[in-house]
């Protein structure tokens, strides 16, 4: 990583500690301070000491040559893009004043990068970048001196890492990750004062990334012989004021130089640079550590450094390191202090947020953030322990068919750590949400809490909207909160939302409106079931069903006397809401009454068939007959009545299964009108329908008249004629009104008879009395003649007369 020290070598990562702890208050040597507040005396360092106060990092040579000089890059294969450093183990008291003398070796001419000698605000062992950044670039608040020995083009970045984040090259790679500021001069070597701020540069995407840059000081820029770079040492100097915060910077510039190959013989000089820091954080009450430091690019160079003396004062001192889970540096900034870097004094440091990197704790060893300086020098190191940020995504998704809700609020956007815990798990937003009417479909994570990984997670849990099913049976009251989410409340499951019923009616009625017989209802229920949406509340029901699914078919009643069109009112399919009535008429039977009347004499029954009666009317009306009158009317012909099942009443059409009366006649025993044979002569007339409403017919199918025929008729013996039993024969001849002669006579004779037959009735011309009565008078006259001349004669003269 970027920044990372040579002689940081960590085998394991830093272990996170949650007690810091502070330094005694000690010097240097070890022995304990009884007065803190007196200033650290100063302390000179050479050839003899030299390992006891820097270190060497990168390329840098671990011992010192047998000159006393210090390697720090080679002209070797694979040193392309290398840097190498020597690092004071303290930080100096920049309040104080230092003095350094040693001697410079910057190689040959057309090698490259240079050398830079540099004040910084971060770790001691910290490097910068090589390549024409000169070990200087990446090193946080520096301020330093640079002799640059090949000129450098500006070089976007090609990372948008920051740049404490970026590796340094290894094997040979170029730093164009990092990139590189312009030199401010084509004209090489040359010196120059620089500093670097934070500040973000574009790189070659066009994003902004965070850089420790260099920065060219206006008017610091001195151009040096080539005669420099021979290859040989050059003595140097650097002083600077601690109350002026002047730093003076002076290199031997020797006698000569290398101009188109030829050697200019010159007098050898000093060269100067001065420059007062203006902005030394803190306002100089700050701690810097001191590195020199050497690169190579593309072309290498034999470059080296002798100290012979450096005297300056400790400050009491505080490293603040940020470091990954593997101890490689990853930021660097400065620490605060109270006031001057003495031994009293406090210190702070900050706990930053790191792009890309998320805060796990205080590493092993480390002091606490801020504290109590305790002695002069390095007091410790306040280590944080980052891990590279990696990102956790919990998503919640409403998979319902119908009507998914938006969950993206509850999702999270989780980062830390990686390998470290997220403290997050599902189960909290799962119960929130089951809370809500939903349940669980699929959750990833298991509910277990999330652990950053090494790389990007994401989860998606997936919840549904839980259903509840209310069946017409298990209705319930509006208002009602629901089991899974009280916030919602029972809606449009009441009894009649679920239950309802239909109705057939089926009335059987008269014509005339009155009942018939009792009315019969068919109930069909309907019932649905409820299905709520637990989250929204909505309801879906299911589509009725009706029970029975269809009105039942039903025979129509039988009602004696009376008859319908609908013998049965058929099935039918209900409709919800429709409660139809079926109206079932009844119209009276056209009913049939026959009358039979029937000779029960034990002996020579006669026939009585042409008296019977087919009477015919509605139902329930009145027959308006009554057997009385043909009754009486035989009993004058010599019958007598046997029974009459209708005991002469009138008849109503109301009784179809006594509709057949048969009225029984015998004839008496002792009877006047008796033939010789013995049987008894038919009566000479029918009765008629005596109310003249029914309809009467004879056995014949003959209609007698609607009036009413008064019946005369009587009986006389015709003087000397006698049937064979010795009775007398007698013409019966009816009234004028019967239209009917009878006349009988003795076994020598042919009856005439007409009973059944309507006569023409005719009237004379002259006087307009009917011909029939003519007849009747002219009848009884030859009667009484015939008994003195004979019945022959007299036939034969009524015959001409009839004529």
């Amino acid at each position: 990583m970027v920044m990372a020290s040579a002689a940081q070598k960590v085998s394991e990562p830093p272990v996170v500690q949650s007690n810091a702890t502070e330094p005694s208050l000690i010097n240097t040597t070890g022995a304990v301070i009884n007065d803190p507040s007196l200033p650290a005396e100063d302390v000179t360092v050479d050839a003899k000491n030299f390992n006891h106060y820097f270190d060497m990092h990168g390329t840098a040579t671990d011992q010192l040559n047998s000159d006393g000089s210090v390697t720090i890059t080679f002209t070797k294969k694979g040193q392309q893009y290398s840097v190498g450093g020597i690092s004071l183990k303290e930080k100096i008291n920049m309040d104080s004043s230092f003095t350094l003398n040693g001697q410079i070796n910057l190689g040959n001419f057309g090698g490259a990068d240079g050398m830079g000698i540099v004040f910084h605000t971060g770790s001691v062992d910290a490097l910068g970048r090589p390549g024409g950044n000169l070990g200087i670039a990446g090193l946080p608040d520096a301020v330093g001196f640079k002799l640059d020995s090949y000129y450098d083009y500006y070089n976007e970045p090609t990372s948008s890492l920051p740049g404490d984040q970026i590796p340094l090259p290894q094997n040979g790679e170029d730093d164009s990750k990092h990139g590189q500021s312009q030199d401010p001069t084509m004209t090489v070597p040359y010196g120059d004062i620089v500093t670097t701020s934070h500040e973000q540069v574009t790189t070659t995407t066009g994003k902004k990334a965070w850089r420790w840059w260099v920065n060219n000081q206006d008017g610091t820029v001195q151009a040096l012989t080539t005669s420099l770079m021979d290859g040989r040492f050059h003595d140097f100097q650097m002083q600077y004021n601690g109350q002026t915060h002047v730093l003076t910077i002076k290199l031997k510039e020797p006698a000569g130089h290398l101009n188109d190959g030829v050697q200019t013989h010159e007098d050898e000089q000093w060269v100067t640079w001065t420059y007062q820091i203006p902005d030394i954080p803190g306002n100089g009450n700050v701690a810097m550590a001191l590195d020199l430091a050497a690169t190579t690019g593309e072309l290498t160079n034999l470059q080296q450094f002798r100290l012979t003396s450096f005297t300056f004062s400790p400050a009491a001192s505080v490293n603040v390191e940020y470091l990954n889970e593997q101890g490689q540096l990853i930021h660097q900034t400065g620490v605060h202090y109270s006031g001057a870097p003495v031994i009293g004094n406090t210190y702070s440091t900050d706990q930053l947020n790191l792009p890309g990197y998320t805060y796990i704790g205080l590493g092993k060893g480390s002091l606490a953030p801020s504290g109590t300086l305790r002695k002069e020098g390095l007091n410790g190191t306040v280590i944080y322990v980052y891990g590279r940020t990696e990102k956790i995504t919990v998503n919640y998704q409403d998979v319902s068919a119908d009507d998914p809700q938006n969950l993206s609020g509850y999702d999270q956007e989780l980062t830390g750590a990686r390998n470290q815990s997220s403290d997050y798990s599902t189960a909290k937003i799962i119960k929130e949400l089951e809370a809500k009417g939903y349940q669980l479909v699929n959750d990833p994570t298991g509910g277990k809490v999330l652990k950053y990984g090494d790389g990007a997670q994401s989860y998606t849990v997936k919840l549904e909207h839980r259903h509840l099913i209310i069946g017409p049976s298990h209705y319930q009251d509006n208002g009602i909160p629901l089991p899974d989410n009280p916030a919602k409340t029972y809606q449009g499951v009441e009894r009649n939302d679920l239950n309802q019923q239909a109705t057939r009616t089926i009335k059987y009625e008269f014509a005339n409106g009155q009942p018939a017989a009792a009315a019969v209802s068919q109930p069909v229920a309907y019932t649905r079931s409820a299905d709520i949406d637990e989250v929204t509340g909505d309801v879906v029901y299911t589509p009725w069903t009706a029970a029975p699914a269809k009105y039942p078919s039903i025979a129509s009643p039988t009602i004696p006397g009376y008859f319908t069109n609908t013998p049965s009112v058929a099935a039918a399919s209900p409709t919800l809401g429709q409660n139809p009535v079926v109206t079932v008429i009844y119209q009276p039977c056209i009913e049939k009454i026959r009358i039979v009347y029937e000779d029960v004499s034990s002996k020579d029954p006669q026939s009585l068939s042409q008296y019977d009666k087919l009477l015919t009317g509605k139902y329930g009306s009145s027959a308006n007959y009554s057997t009385a009158d043909t009754i009486k009317a035989l009993e004058r012909q010599g019958y007598q009545l046997v029974s009459d099942p209708t005991d002469g009443q009138i008849l109503s059409f109301n009784d179809t299964s006594k509709q057949t009366y048969v009225i029984k006649l015998k004839r008496q025993s002792a009877n006047p009108d008796r033939h010789a044979s013995g049987s008894v002569k038919s009566p000479t007339s029918k009765p008629t329908d005596t109310q003249g409403k029914g309809t009467a017919s004879t056995a014949a199918g003959v209609k007698t008249d609607d009036h009413q025929i008064k019946q005369q008729s009587f009986s006389q013996p015709i003087d000397g004629q006698t049937d064979q039993s010795g009775k007398a024969h007698h013409v019966v001849i009816a009234d004028s009104t019967s239209s009917a002669i009878q006349l009988t006579k003795s076994n020598n004779y042919d009856a005439v008879s007409a009973p059944n037959e309507t006569a023409s009735v005719k009237h004379l011309p002259q006087t307009g009395n009917r011909h029939a009565d003519l007849l009747t008078g002219l009848g009884l006259l030859l009667a009484g003649i015939g008994g003195w001349l004979g019945f022959d004669e007299v036939r034969r003269r009524f015959k001409r007369v009839l004529k």
